[in-house]
């Protein structure tokens, strides 16, 4: 936190940095309804949860495609395979710009959330289940 706060301060941006740290529940609607893109950088991501609370909030997601995340975000979000971080600052700050980009993002994000709500995850358990069952 304090290597992106003293770059951020060198930038002369430090008063649009907010690192809330960790975030009730409850307040994290909240952070991403005021967002205008998720964007995650995790290395070792399993199944991304974030990434599917940001599908119901409806906030577009650029995430580094490594573990879990392409499985979970498909082609609900942008994927980005190498870490260069001046090319991922201009690539966000062209993405601000894009309406339509994201307005066609939510439209696949709604189209996929539905995989991982109760009914489809049952039936894909019960699907598995009667496999392993039949052997």
């Amino acid at each position: 936190g304090d290597w992106l706060r003293g770059e951020a301060a060198r930038l002369g941006m430090g008063d649009a940095l907010l690192l809330p740290g960790k975030v009730l529940a409850a307040d994290l609607v909240t952070y991403y309804r005021c967002a205008d893109w998720f964007v995650s950088m995790s290395e070792h991501e399993g199944f991304g949860k974030p990434l599917v609370e940001c599908m119901a909030a409806e906030l577009p997601v650029l995430a580094f495609a490594a573990g879990a995340v392409p499985a979970t975000l498909g082609d609900a979000g942008i994927l980005f395979h190498h870490k260069h971080y001046p090319a991922l600052a201009e690539l966000i700050h062209l993405l601000l710009d894009d309406a339509p980009l994201r307005r066609r993002l939510i439209a696949r994000q709604r189209q996929r959330l539905p995989t991982f709500l109760e009914p489809a995850v049952r039936r894909a358990w019960n699907a598995h289940l009667a496999d392993v069952i039949s052997g």
